[in-house]
C-alpha cells in the first residue's frame, strides 16, 4: 500500500497544478516575465570511491535491515518489517551516496570504520563545479540533504580561503547570511534543501545539487532559490 506522509512539502507540485489550473487563476513564471531565463538542469554523474562503493554493495542486500527470528506464521509482520527494511535501506543507501563516513541509521558497528572519509569522487566534482563559476566571476548555491556533506564541502573551500555563507542547522542567522548572499560579499552559500524556502537568489545563476531528500517538494524549493 501507499505510506502516507505528513510533511507539509508537496511532494508533487507538477501534479497539484494539473489539477488546480483549470479551475483556478494561475500566473506562470514565464508570463510574469517574458524574458526569464530558461533553467538549464544538467545531471552529472560521477562513479563512487573505492570505501564509499564497498560499503554501498554491503548494503544493497535487503538482508541486513531485517530482523531475525520472525515467526513464518506471522505473515503481516513480515510484510511490515519487509516495508520497514526497505525505507531503512533507501535511507541508509542515500546517506552512503551523500556522506558515508557518517553513521546512519541502520549502520552496524563493525562497518563504521569502512570509509574513513566524506571526501569522495561527487565532493570534487562539486568543488571543480564551484571553481569554474568563479573563474567566470559567478555566484554559486550549494544544496544538500546530509549535513555531513556540508561539513566536508564547507572544509574544504575554507581550506582554500574562499568565502562561503551557510544555511542549514549548523548556523543561525539565515535570513543575515542570505542576505549577505545576495549583496556578493561571498561567492558561495551552502543550504540545507529542508532550509531552500522563502529565500530568493535571483542574482546567482548556478546551483547544484549534492544530494535529495524524500520528496520532490524540496527539490522544486531548491531549484525556485534561483530559478524566479
Amino acid at each position: 500500500g501507499r505510506i502516507r506522509s505528513n510533511s507539509a512539502v508537496i511532494s508533487s507540485p507538477s501534479r497539484l497544478l494539473k489539477l488546480l489550473k483549470p479551475t483556478l487563476a494561475y500566473i506562470s513564471k514565464e508570463e510574469c516575465n517574458p524574458d526569464l531565463v530558461k533553467c538549464n538542469i544538467q545531471d552529472v554523474r560521477v562513479p563512487m570511491g573505492q570505501e564509499q562503493m564497498q560499503l554501498y554493495a554491503k548494503y544493497l542486500n535487503r538482508k541486513v535491515f531485517i530482523p531475525k527470528n520472525i515467526p513464518k506464521s506471522d505473515k503481516k509482520r513480515k510484510q511490515r518489517e519487509m516495508l520497514a527494511a526497505a525505507l531503512r535501506q533507501t535511507n541508509a543507501l542515500r546517506s552512503i551516496c551523500a556522506s558515508p563516513k557518517d553513521n546512519f541509521a541502520g549502520l552496524k558497528e563493525e562497518d563504521m570504520d569502512i570509509c574513513s572519509s566524506n571526501f569522495n569522487p561527487k565532493i570534487v566534482t562539486i568543488l571543480q563545479m564551484i571553481k569554474e563559476n568563479l573563474d567566470k566571476g559567478e555566484q554559486t548555491v550549494v544544496v544538500y540533504s546530509r549535513v555531513g556533506q556540508g561539513n566536508e564541502i564547507a572544509s574544504r573551500l575554507a581550506s582554500a580561503s574562499i568565502q562561503f555563507g551557510r544555511i542549514d542547522s549548523t548556523k543561525g542567522k539565515h535570513a543575515q547570511q542570505a542576505a549577505q548572499f545576495k549583496k556578493g560579499l561571498f561567492p558561495v552559500i551552502l543550504m540545507g534543501i529542508n532550509c531552500a524556502q522563502a529565500y530568493s537568489f535571483e542574482n546567482c545563476p548556478n546551483l547544484i545539487v549534492a544530494s535529495l531528500d524524500w520528496g520532490y517538494g524540496s527539490l522544486y524549493q531548491a531549484l525556485g532559490r534561483v530559478h524566479r
